[in-house]
């Protein structure tokens, strides 16, 4: 119940600009607006903090349910028996339970527009009327709603599922007429998006965050420019912080730095899908195993659908920085591609024959089960009551009357967290070696009210000349009144 992280202050508070009847300050090229859109409702009620972090569980939970509805929708582009069926979508409830709680993110409502998406773009039957090419063009477009990464993932996604339908079916032009019809929907929707974040900017744009988080890994980045700038207004960036674009063909060092990027992607992304489940390798061997190899009974085009999928959702990730949410719906992939391969064990002539095989089946699939759900319940487990510390903190502070402009020496996620609770305006973390006469211009220049020490550090002997109104040893912290 207080779980928080950065984006979901942001998510949060861009869906209260809009409640407050401030739209045009509310779009951003960087943050999608569809999660903020959708915790509108809950949040026109609950007003506090806390019960903004409420309305965006709130806002999960239903996205998680839809997701779930989504998931049988898609199970059915996998061949298994329907008792089967019935399991493996049952053991995508902790896998999504995980998803909802774990953050406060776009990213499982991209999972959720996506298994709609795939359930209809894999259909074998998908060329059979235009309405599925519409209706992909439709969720591509909420996927671009939902994060930036949605606009190149469904161009590039859809062009290729649709080359495979027009490779391995008889009515060329229906899926000519699909894909032409699924990209004039998508490219109709999402340009009301980028006219306004276009017209904001004042060029032409459809999302800065891929063009930002490149530049953030870059040969000669310095990271976040908020770690590093020191005090600052928060309506202002120094421009000689932010991360500088950069490109692997402008020198021999820049393309080895490339390389150097994808190969580290990679090895992240194995570990993270060996992290969700020790299957998950053996699954896609297997998958890739009877694509190559001859057995009749297995249709190739089922095979090739996720594998693609995962293929084109890891490369755009690959090249600048991999997280273990935006590979989500992976393991969702995964687990229906495991009862896939479960069916056809659970078929075989050599197995049937196998005495006590009701019982081996049973085996099989409790361990299946257990082996696809043990991460994300010890993760609900293990971390019950997450982020509580910061409310329980922010809370304290209140009864020392911190309020107005804060600044802080170290920890700047933890005050973002704090800032949010308190309603200060935080005017960021101070450079690690700044002299005291600079520190103190600073504070009296931005006008400060409140400054954070954490830690043992220096920055105590420079605060003699200001009121010390809290030292709470058991956070290791010290918050001097400024002004």
């Amino acid at each position: 119940m207080y779980q928080i992280n950065n984006d979901g202050i942001v998510y949060i508070n861009i869906s209260r600009q809009i409640l407050e009847g401030h739209f045009y300050e509310s779009i951003s090229d960087y943050w999608g607006p569809l999660i903020s859109w959708l915790m509108l409702p809950f949040l026109y009620f609950l007003k506090s903090p806390l019960m903004g972090l409420y309305s965006a569980k709130l806002t999960s939970i239903v996205i998680g349910l839809v997701t779930l509805f989504g998931i049988r929708r898609l199970s059915y582009r996998f061949e298994m028996e329907e008792w089967l069926r019935t399991l493996i979508i049952l053991t995508t409830v902790p896998v999504i339970t995980y998803f909802v709680m774990s953050f406060i993110t776009p990213d499982l409502l991209m999972v959720c527009v996506l298994t709609y998406y795939l359930a209809a773009v894999y259909d074998p039957n998908y060329s059979k009327t235009v309405l599925n090419g519409i209706f992909c063009g439709f969720l591509g477009a909420l996927a671009y709603f939902t994060k930036s990464y949605g606009f190149t993932f469904f161009i590039a996604s859809f062009l290729i599922f649709n080359l495979i339908h027009y490779l391995t079916e008889m009515d060329k032009t229906a899926v000519i007429k699909n894909l032409a019809a699924g990209l004039l929907v998508f490219l109709l929707i999402s340009s009301v998006w980028i006219c306004f974040i276009s017209y904001k900017d004042g060029k032409i744009t459809y999302g800065s965050s891929g063009d930002f988080n490149y530049a953030l890994v870059g040969p000669n980045s310095m990271g976040f420019a908020e770690y590093s700038e020191g005090l600052h207004n928060p309506d202002q960036v120094n421009t000689n912080y932010l991360p500088k674009e950069w490109s692997p063909f402008s020198s021999w060092a820049n393309f080895q730095h490339q390389l150097n990027l994808i190969w580290k992607g990679a090895q992240k992304t194995g570990t993270i899908l060996n992290y969700f489940s020790i299957l998950s390798f053996l699954i896609i061997i297997i998958y890739i195993l009877l694509l190559i190899v001859p057995p009749r009974n297995v249709s190739k085009i089922d095979l090739v659908y996720p594998l693609i999928t995962m293929f084109i959702l890891t490369a755009g990730y690959i090249i600048v920085v991999v997280e273990e949410r935006y590979i989500w719906l992976i393991y969702l992939l995964l687990i229906l591609m495991g009862g896939y391969l479960l069916n056809k064990l659970f078929n075989l002539d050599l197995f049937n024959s196998l005495k006590w095989n009701y019982l081996l089946k049973l085996v099989c699939v409790v361990g299946f089960i257990c082996l696809m759900t043990l991460m994300p319940v010890n993760y609900l487990i293990g971390n019950l009551n997450t982020g509580k510390d910061s409310y329980a903190l922010a809370n304290t502070l209140n009864g020392y009357g911190v309020h107005g402009n804060v600044a802080t020496n170290d920890k700047l996620t933890e005050m973002n967290y704090l800032q949010y609770y308190m309603g200060t305006d935080l005017y960021g973390q101070s450079q690690r070696n700044i002299s005291s006469k600079n520190l103190q211009n600073d504070l009296n220049l931005l006008g400060i009210n409140y400054y954070f020490v954490w830690g043992n550090s220096n920055q105590n002997s420079y605060m003699g000349s200001y009121t010390q109104v809290a030292n709470l040893t058991s956070y290791n912290l010290v918050i001097y009144k400024i002004n």
